[in-house]
């Protein structure tokens, strides 16, 4: 994506002709020319000083307290809702995208009720069952098995509330990616991400009945993930995690390898390595069950 923000925004504070982004971020992003948005000086200050990114929209009232400024400025009088705006123009109008070639290996077992977009990778000996649908720029690699019910690479909820308190559904530009040898059961959902990147599970997972996996999410090699999990977007699962059935892990936190997530627990911070936690909300298993048993005293 190569889109010039003065062509977009009215108030631009730039000595050029031209702001090209070519992504859209947060403060710490590390992708290159990215435009982000700021509410507080500790924000700006942070984006300030990210050579990734090209542009900040911000407030007139924050711009007239900063001292320095390294990068090009957005005047919006709502800076959040001028971004997600923003992106979704992009969005619509096909600045953002995916580079995509469908393709769906012969070998591969379709039940005839699958209903399949036109931008999906399908590869060898997958097999996919009655009833499930996979959406655009999914890619199924080799010897997945895609039970029954299943839906890859729907929109996650991303809403904003704009100036006159209006709901704004965020459109996703990703793709879903379910490497090797996973299985996905009936019922389980996968979003797409929001960006021009995916929500990735890894070789030899297994997504239960059920289960779903928001946006963004990276689920690692070897990971179970029990029935009816919800995995909130922008989390990252290392490999050989399991999670027990009706677990919810908190959006954007991190479950570090070989961590062990209890049945039925609320996950609302990281998980160290080879960590056990349970309960609501979930802390170490041990001390959570040493406390259980004084209880019953």
């Amino acid at each position: 994506m190569n889109f010039n923000v003065i062509e977009y925004f009215s108030d631009c504070i730039t000595n050029t002709q031209e702001v090209i982004i070519q992504n859209l971020g947060d403060i710490n992003t590390n992708k290159v020319q990215s435009i982000v948005y700021a509410l507080d000086i500790h924000y700006f200050n942070i984006a300030n000083n990210n050579p990734q990114i090209i542009a900040i929209i911000m407030t007139e009232e924050l711009f007239a307290s900063v001292e320095s400024v390294n990068t090009n400025i957005v005047l919006e009088k709502f800076p959040k809702i001028a971004f997600w705006r923003l992106h979704n123009y992009l969005v619509n109008n096909g600045y953002m995208k995916i580079d995509f070639t469908p393709k769906i290996d012969i070998s591969a077992k379709i039940h005839p009720s699958v209903i399949i977009d036109e931008n999906v990778q399908i590869g060898k000996n997958v097999q996919i069952d009655a009833g499930t649908i996979i959406l655009s720029y999914s890619i199924i690699k080799e010897n997945v098995h895609i039970h029954s019910g299943v839906v890859v690479g729907s929109d996650g909820m991303q809403v904003m509330k704009d100036e006159n308190d209006q709901q704004v559904f965020i459109k996703h530009a990703g793709g879903v990616v379910i490497d090797e040898n996973v299985n996905v059961l009936s019922g389980a959902n996968i979003s797409k991400a929001i960006d021009t990147s995916y929500t990735k599970v890894g070789k030899n997972s297994v997504i239960s009945i059920h289960a779903s996996v928001g946006h963004n999410v990276i689920v690692g090699k070897n990971c179970m993930l029990g029935g009816n999990v919800l995995v909130g977007g922008s989390t990252i699962i290392h490999d050989n995690v399991w999670i027990g059935p009706s677990a919810t892990i908190k959006d954007s936190i991190v479950i570090h390898k070989n961590a062990s997530i209890k049945l039925g627990s609320v996950v609302v911070k990281n998980v160290s390595a080879s960590e056990e936690v349970s309960g609501n909300f979930a802390y170490k298993h041990t001390k959570r069950v040493r406390n259980f048993v004084k209880e019953q005293r």
